[in-house]
């Protein structure tokens, strides 16, 4: 070959990608990137190349940790900017953090490396390149964090959301409007799954449900494998172990976890997880086609032995967060008591008495508000936090709260209650003020006690607490059926829904939290201001006994033009309002 030759193809390489129209996404992976200086491989890894070429508009992958999606994402992302002129591709992360290591770490090597992603025509017109822009010729890759200034101030064809169960779900909607001009609409999720009916495992539930099946060289028969004793055979494990999960450190030296293998389900033959010919994506429910979903375990591939699975198992274990073990080496979602309250242990609380309570018939009412264009109430009575019950469970329309509570502490015996603060903070503001202080408004902090929060003019205006601690206070009443409810009305399926809406989310990193499913968690809120009023009451009580002036603590409201109306100067006039009758 010439020398004038040979610089053509040079210069051609350098500017065009190897491409034609028939080529998959895959193909065009292998044929134009590179990993450690190597043409990019699917080897051991053929179960990536379906979800890398499907491009359906709305497609959802439940995930395993350290498989390499993420990897085949980015390179996804790239390639359809580079075969689709002037598009935008929207590829959001978490938080800041993980943006930060993924756009250095992840995206930077790969434009860096592979020419492809770097034309003449790039160099010559300064292309774009920074941490969270990218261009490619008239086409840019937008890396962001899922915060709320990054969802509403691009448009996109393509919105690519990694790990979404770590993300703001109001976030990950809000992405979605991105796509509104765009011919493309294309928008996929990946994620390592969570909780039951949340984040990525609410879009798999909807989804065709792809599963990466696995046929039996000996019996033909086709199997989707699990880590349950139906797929895996260990030698020598006693018969009365039906759980794999309760397989502890201490069975590694009476059992032979190195000859344990992933059988057939029909003839318990060894499966060949290896071999891409008896490997198989097949959808659950075909006639699904809105909603592409992929369910990714630690048996697409055979990289991650058994013995491997069993060392992470007891590494969870002993963290004592075995949710983490479920979510990120099986790729399934996880509940249980402790995270979400049970069905059971709610209904048993429960009496027989549904109709609404006479209230006048009750000498210690206590109410918890939680506000919306809809309020739910929740009413109890007792004398302590210990001992109350709720007597009643209704809604009613904010145009209407004000009033209400008025009536409900004029004619009732109300002892206190607590409303929430935010995002309403007039109409609790409103209430404060029309209930003389009784309904007290509360916003949720990160603190370890209740503070009371005063203004300039020495003034109690809220209450602060631990939302955290706040929300156990229920969880624990109901699992330990120490609560009695009824006065719930036709009420009682939601109330259930709304105590199962939130789930526990503690990891050993962070500071555990509750954590909303789906939003209806109305009644769950309310429950915990209503329990929390009797303690407040005594709160306040309490400080004010051990201020010996008689005019040190107030309590107010804070009124429409933003003066204070002052209520009880004096100890005597609080008093009268916490045993208001």
């Amino acid at each position: 070959m010439n020398k004038f030759s040979s610089n053509l193809i040079t210069k051609a390489s350098a500017r065009f990608s190897e491409d034609s129209a028939g080529m998959s996404m895959s193909d065009w992976i292998s044929k134009n990137t590179t990993l450690k200086k190597r043409p990019f491989s699917f080897f051991e890894h053929e179960f990536q190349r379906q979800i890398v070429d499907d491009m359906h508009p709305d497609l959802s992958v439940i995930k395993i940790s350290q498989i390499g999606l993420t990897e085949v994402q980015i390179r996804k992302a790239l390639g359809f900017l580079k075969r689709n002129r002037g598009t935008n591709l929207i590829f959001s992360l978490p938080n800041e953090d993980m943006f930060e290591r993924i756009s250095k770490g992840r995206v930077k090597p790969i434009i860096n490396e592979d020419k492809v992603f770097t034309t003449p025509e790039d160099i010559a017109n300064k292309a774009v390149r920074s941490t969270e822009m990218m261009q490619f010729g008239s086409s840019f890759l937008y890396l962001v964090p899922a915060i709320e200034q990054a969802a509403t101030s691009i448009s996109a064809d393509f919105v690519m959301n990694d790990e979404i169960d770590l993300s703001d779900q109001k976030m990950i909607s809000l992405f979605q409007s991105r796509l509104q001009h765009s011919k493309y609409k294309i928008s996929q999720k990946f994620s390592t799954p969570s909780f039951p009916l949340y984040g990525i495992d609410s879009n798999w539930q909807i989804s065709d449900q792809h599963q990466y099946m696995c046929r039996c060289d000996k019996c033909n028969h086709w199997n989707h494998p699990d880590f349950t004793r139906k797929f895996v055979h260990i030698p020598g494990l006693p018969d009365h172990i039906s759980n794999l999960t309760d397989i502890t450190k201490e069975f590694q030296d009476e059992i032979d976890f190195s000859n344990a293998y992933v059988m057939c389900e029909k003839c318990h033959h060894p499966l060949d997880l290896r071999d891409p010919a008896l490997r198989e994506w097949v959808p659950l429910y075909p006639t699904r086609r809105d909603n592409r979903g992929y369910q990714i375990t630690p048996f697409v591939t055979d990289n991650l032995s058994l013995p491997y699975i069993f060392k992470q198992l007891w590494e969870y274990q002993k963290n004592d967060y075995i949710r983490g073990f479920h979510n990120t080496v099986l790729g399934q979602p996880y509940s249980d008591g402790n995270i979400q309250i049970p069905k059971a242990s709610i209904v048993a609380c429960m009496t027989n008495d549904m109709s609404p309570p006479n209230l006048s018939e009750y000498e210690n009412l206590w109410i918890g508000i939680d506000v919306g264009t809809i309020c739910h109430i929740t009413i109890g009575s007792g004398y302590d936090v210990d001992d109350v019950d709720i007597i009643s469970i209704y809604q009613i329309h904010s145009s209407k709260l004000v009033e209400h509570c008025k009536d409900l502490c004029e004619k009732y015996k109300v002892r206190g209650g607590c409303i929430d603060r935010h995002p309403y903070t007039p109409t609790a503001n409103d209430v404060f003020a029309a209930t003389k202080g009784i309904i007290i408004p509360v916003e949720y902090r990160g603190l370890k006690d209740v503070n009371l929060v005063k203004d300039e003019y020495d003034v109690v205006t809220h209450a602060q607490v631990n939302r955290t601690s706040f929300l156990d206070v229920v969880a624990s009443r109901i699992r330990k059926e120490r609560i009695r409810i009824s006065g719930y009305g036709h009420y009682k399926e939601v109330f259930i829904e709304h105590l199962r809406d939130m789930v526990r989310s503690e990891t050993p990193e962070k500071q555990a939290e509750w954590v909303k499913l789906h939003g209806n968690d109305h009644y769950f809120h309310s429950t915990a201001f209503m329990l929390l009023a009797p303690s407040l009451m005594e709160l306040i009580r309490l400080k004010s006994d051990a201020d010996e002036r008689s005019s040190i603590f107030t309590i107010s409201a804070k009124m429409k033009d933003g003066t204070a109306n002052l209520i009880g100067s004096t100890k005597k006039k609080l008093d009268k309002i916490i045993t208001s009758v």
